[in-house]
């Protein structure tokens, strides 16, 4: 195989955030578990030879740091792996700027599903995998999540902005939730998952993307997810009643705007019904079939097998 046919490219600047570890890792298990020559360049050169340079927010150009680049020299066809809150956007860039882009692995954001439906008949859509903030946390999961006397109501501590506002001012009228803002009490690391582990139920809500960090902290730490509608598309799906219950509805969230007295009453009405679920197999059903989903999804050995698989053996870029 020709020398450096292959390019792989990737920020690796920074310590513990889970992208640039996890893309470290998947390099170094390319490089053990295959035959594939493959030379490294930094994103950030990679940028500068191209006359541009790498951005470090969550914007929307092939030098984004949320992205994994793999291309083929000779025929420069990409693939690129994309954990950006607005990763459909990052096709719409590859088109406008003629990057001949064969393979392209995310989870979606629902508003941006329309940019999927125009290019797909091109490029290979790939729904795949999400990850967690740090790649400490799958430690702080292991020790954290073997607790057992657990307090029974649902906690949720995150940012509270744009509609969560008007969540919180509605959930907090039910002793069921236990809701704490991050500004006010913020923690990291083990702290963080020590406190959240406290609990049965979590709230999972959607902020700039229509999946969490939460839901795959909740399915590590056997703790029920209870969230809104959940529309993004994962490689392995993420199902309704198998591996969260729906608490918030497209119904329920406009009653929370428009008619709150509804909403609350409303919530009332499903917290009694959880009791009924807590108290039934279903309940011990769902913590196993989301920590299977996390163990597939979200240890870093799969991600690599389902992430790697969409190169096809590298037959893509031929």
């Amino acid at each position: 195989m020709q020398s450096n046919k292959y390019v792989i490219s990737y920020d690796s600047g920074y310590t513990d955030w889970y992208v640039t570890e996890f893309y470290k890792y998947f390099h170094n298990r390319l490089i053990n578990e295959t035959n594939v020559e493959i030379e490294f360049i930094p994103l950030n050169v990679l940028a500068e030879q191209h006359g541009s340079c790498m951005s470090n927010h969550d914007s929307c150009t092939l030098f984004n740091w949320f992205n994994l680049i793999i291309f083929n020299k000779k025929t420069q066809k990409y693939f690129i792996h994309n954990w950006s809150d607005n990763s459909p956007m990052m096709i719409e860039y590859c088109m406008n700027n003629n990057i001949d882009l064969v393979s392209f692995s995310f989870v979606s954001n629902v508003k941006n599903d329309s940019i999927i439906d125009k290019w797909k008949h091109k490029i290979k859509i790939n729904p795949s995998v999400y990850c967690l903030a740090n790649w400490s946390d799958h430690e702080h999961i292991k020790k954290t999540s073997v607790k057992i006397n657990r307090k029974h109501k649902t906690f949720f501590n995150g940012l509270i902005h744009s509609h969560r506002q008007t969540v919180m001012s509605v959930l907090n009228k039910n002793l069921f939730f236990d809701i704490r803002s991050k500004k006010e009490n913020f923690k990291s690391g083990f702290e963080y998952f020590n406190e959240i582990s406290d609990y049965k139920f979590g709230l999972s809500l959607n902020g700039a993307a229509h999946i969490c960090y939460r839901d795959l902290e909740f399915f590590g730490l056997n703790i029920l997810n209870l969230r809104e509608t959940f529309q993004s598309k994962t490689h392995n799906p993420v199902i309704k009643d198998v591996h969260y219950i729906e608490l918030i509805d497209n119904k329920l969230l406009l009653d929370m705007f428009n008619r709150p007295e509804n909403a609350i009453l409303t919530i009332n009405e499903k917290v009694e019904e959880l009791e009924q679920f807590f108290n039934s197999e279903n309940y011990s059903n769902m913590l196993n079939e989301s920590n299977n989903w996390f163990n597939n999804n979200v240890l870093p050995e799969n991600q690599f097998k389902i992430i790697y698989s969409f190169l096809q053996e590298f037959t893509i870029f031929d």
